[in-house]
């Protein structure tokens, strides 16, 4: 069974990879969009949302600041980005502005190791591991981190069996 974060997190996850499919992109991926509900995490805002080929650039951003990646806009960095403040409970990378973020950013990947900022217990490493593959420069795809063993317990209980098989199927 997944732990309460492990599976809200694998929800977002999966609303990324199906929305991806459909060749869309978020581009506002943050706590503030995402909304908890007895059925469970439902990803909303979708204000800044487009259509990979929507007239308007991609590399134009409506979301905020402090979860867009360095490169431009990146749904699964913002996850990465996520993540990370469900472990620290404090935001990632804070700032006013831009540059602040950026400085942020930046004094994080020069001298930090994720592992070093998670508090210590049996999932550190596998947090530290999804949030490295998430918050780099050639960073995964949400189908591929969707997959890795840290939200999966066995793939006949992973989201109810059936739809693991579907959803891995889908996103490929």
């Amino acid at each position: 069974q997944l732990d309460d974060k492990r599976k809200t997190m694998s929800e977002v996850l999966s609303a990324l990879c199906y929305i991806h499919s459909a060749n869309i992109v978020h581009r506002d991926v943050r706590p503030k969009n995402i909304l908890m509900t007895k059925r469970g995490a439902k990803l909303t805002g979708f204000h800044a949302a487009r259509h990979v080929g929507h007239e308007r650039p991609l590399d134009s951003w409506d979301g905020c600041v402090n979860y867009r990646a360095p490169d431009g806009i990146c749904d699964v960095w913002a996850f990465g980005c996520v993540l990370m403040e469900i472990e620290i409970q404090r935001q990632l990378f804070p700032g006013d502005s831009e540059i602040d973020v950026r400085r942020e950013q930046q004094r994080v990947f020069e001298g930090s190791c994720f592992l070093d900022m998670l508090p210590k217990n049996d999932r550190t490493p596998q947090v530290a591991e999804i949030a490295s593959l998430c918050l780099c420069d050639d960073r995964c795809s949400a189908s591929e981190a969707l997959l890795h063993p840290y939200f999966i317990t066995t793939p006949s209980t992973f989201l109810g069996g059936p739809l693991y098989t579907k959803l891995e199927a889908h996103c490929r």
